[in-house]
């Protein structure tokens, strides 16, 4: 029986990558489900909404300054890298004087 070396590559090599194709629309799914059910209070979605509410409610609550506040956003946005919130949406509820304030501020070091 002979062994060929550069088949048994490709079919690792395929094995590999048709187990990230699956892992990725488990991802995609794992998210489409909940969406579709308009994130239930228990999907994950909800709770890391939630977990950003309790950290600023926390902080206000504790009157921290804002340079402590600044260090936590800046962690939790490090850590889930600005998938925590979305920041569009965010803007879009604001009146547009304020968005502008805001959008000027974040853009601050730029100028």
């Amino acid at each position: 029986m002979t062994y060929d070396l550069a088949s048994a590559v490709m079919r690792i090599f395929n094995l590999i990558g048709m187990m990230l194709l699956l892992c990725h629309w488990d991802g995609c799914l794992q998210f489409l489900v909940p969406m579709l059910q308009d994130f239930p209070s228990d999907c994950w979605v909800s709770l890391n909404k939630m977990v950003y509410k309790q950290v600023e409610q926390y902080m206000s609550f504790h009157k921290l300054p804002a340079d402590f506040r600044q260090k936590i956003h800046d962690y939790y946005e490090h850590r889930y890298q600005g998938k925590m919130f979305d920041e569009e949406s965010i803007l879009e509820e604001l009146n547009e004087p304020l968005r502008e304030e805001i959008v000027n501020f974040n853009c601050r070091k730029l100028v």
